[in-house]
């Protein structure tokens, strides 16, 4: 029977059973979304669960990489012996990391006069008033800069031998002239080796990648 044959109170009903069955499903998938069973707070284990309720989101830390959590609005700079003068002043001292600070200097204030510049390896610890205990200072000022120096000179090693590995890789040379640049980089290589062994430095070979990104030359 074609639709249209149909008397008017057949027309009627199919068009009232239509919107009760519009209406009714939205109800049923509210019903089946509130019966879905969800994480409540009670059901997370204790340890799992942050110590404070007060925690900021996304600090920063001395490697220039975001935290998760940190669970205190303070914090103070862990002493380094080879820092530079722009991170000194801040060693070793507290630092709040709300918008206004009260007697103490701000984030945001550090980070203004030099602090965590690109390539600083300072950390920052969290400072719990009236239970942090900060050491007091290891190094004077002129260890700091004379081992800063030396930092210095590491990095210029490493750059002129990844400026070598990427003429290597990138030049065409005549056979004479690539034995020559290798002879270069292999005598920068040693120097390197001795440079960092009779100053107590770590040689991080990673940092000699001709194609190292210009953060991780610093780290």
């Amino acid at each position: 029977m074609n639709i249209g044959q149909l008397p008017w109170w057949g027309l009627l009903i199919i068009i009232v059973v239509g919107i009760a069955i519009i209406m009714i499903i939205p109800f049923f998938k509210k019903n089946t979304k509130k019966n879905t069973p969800s994480l409540e707070q009670k059901d997370i284990p204790k340890n799992l669960k942050p110590s404070s309720n007060n925690l900021l989101w996304g600090i920063y830390n001395g490697f220039g990489k975001k935290q998760s959590i940190r669970s205190t609005v303070t914090v103070y700079v862990e002493e380094r012996e080879d820092s530079c003068s722009l991170c000194r002043p801040f060693e070793n001292k507290v630092i709040s990391l709300e918008e206004f600070g009260q007697n103490v200097t701000t984030m945001s204030e550090a980070i203004s006069m030099g602090y965590h510049h690109v390539g600083c390896q300072h950390v920052d610890i969290d400072y719990f008033h009236g239970t942090t205990i900060i050491p007091e200072n290891k190094w004077t000022k002129e260890n700091k800069q004379l081992r800063y120096n030396l930092r210095l000179k590491q990095y210029k090693i490493e750059e002129q031998i990844r400026d070598l590995k990427y003429k290597l890789d990138n030049e065409n040379n005549s056979n004479d002239k690539q034995d020559k640049i290798l002879e270069q980089l292999q005598k920068l290589e040693k120097e390197l080796s001795k440079f960092c062994d009779d100053n107590n430095l770590f040689r991080n070979k990673e940092r000699e990648n001709p194609y190292i990104s210009d953060v991780k030359k610093f780290n």
